[in-house]
């Protein structure tokens, strides 16, 4: 009578593991599916109030929609009170050209507002404001009143936005200039810093020419001649193992990048200094 080794026991029981896996994974996809071809546009809506634990679950889950290089411009305000969504109803079914209620009597609207002038140039995540209107106040008499205030959350947003996307580029040249500077021997490249920084090499170099009035490569090459003056002057190193250890590929190619930014070669630094 044969008898399994305790490695193909491992093996047996690893296979059968992938294969329910791959099963509840597969059923997974197949109610999926199946939720996409049965699904159905809602024409009516019943007049309760949604519970405000799932408002603001649908809220959250719509923070998290696709945009735009990630950048999660949109602003979602919820209009929970009656009156206000009844108003925003009316102004909609003018706009569309009819008279009945474009929400179907939904009790709960969600507006979504985006700025179509979103640059398209930064990637980064911008959480969404999100607003009730509860209609406490006297402010919503008007419809010209709604569009001041819709007109005056957007430009508050999109000053908050470009204080953060300010930061955002900071800390990313930061990050960026960290991993240059602890990374100084090696063979680095423009290639290698992005992908530090989960960037486009063109965008990163284009971003430190913008923030730092020069672009990756003459970084590189700049804090590189740095560190080697001050190996220069403060060690007996030789100029071949002074190129080696700020990451140059041969002692003629350090003096010549050496030579264009302080106008000596390495040795004459080296006595002058």
């Amino acid at each position: 009578m044969n008898t399994m080794s305790a490695e193909q026991t491992r093996v047996s029981y690893e296979n059968a593991r992938v294969n329910l896996e791959l099963s509840w994974r597969f059923y997974q996809m197949s109610e999926v599916i199946n939720n996409m071809k049965t699904r159905r546009s809602i024409r009516k809506y019943k007049p309760d109030m949604i519970p405000e634990d799932v408002l603001n679950r649908i809220i959250e889950a719509g923070t998290y929609a696709a945009t735009g290089m990630g950048k999660q411009s949109p602003i979602i305000i919820a209009v929970t009170n009656k009156e206000i969504r009844d108003k925003f109803s009316k102004m909609n079914a003018e706009i569309m050209g009819v008279d009945s209620d474009p929400f179907y009597g939904a009790p709960v609207v969600l507006i979504v507002l985006a700025d179509k002038l979103c640059e398209n140039g930064f990637s980064f995540q911008v959480s969404n404001l999100m607003i009730r209107m509860n209609g406490e106040d006297d402010i919503w008499e008007s419809s010209e009143t709604i569009r001041s205030f819709l007109l005056q959350v957007v430009s508050t947003v999109k000053g908050s936005q470009k204080e953060e996307e300010r930061s955002m580029k900071q800390k990313t040249i930061e990050k960026a200039r960290w991993f240059i500077e602890n990374n100084l021997r090696n063979n680095i490249s423009l290639t290698d810093v992005a992908e530090s920084v989960y960037l486009n090499p063109s965008y990163l170099s284009r971003l430190f020419k913008q923030e730092l009035g020069e672009n990756v490569i003459n970084y590189i090459n700049r804090i590189r001649v740095e560190k080697a003056q001050k190996l220069l002057v403060s060690t007996n190193m030789k100029i071949i193992d002074i190129a080696k250890e700020t990451g140059f590929s041969s002692s003629g190619y350090f003096s010549a990048v050496f030579r264009r930014y302080t106008g000596m070669n390495p040795m004459d630094y080296k006595v002058k200094y």
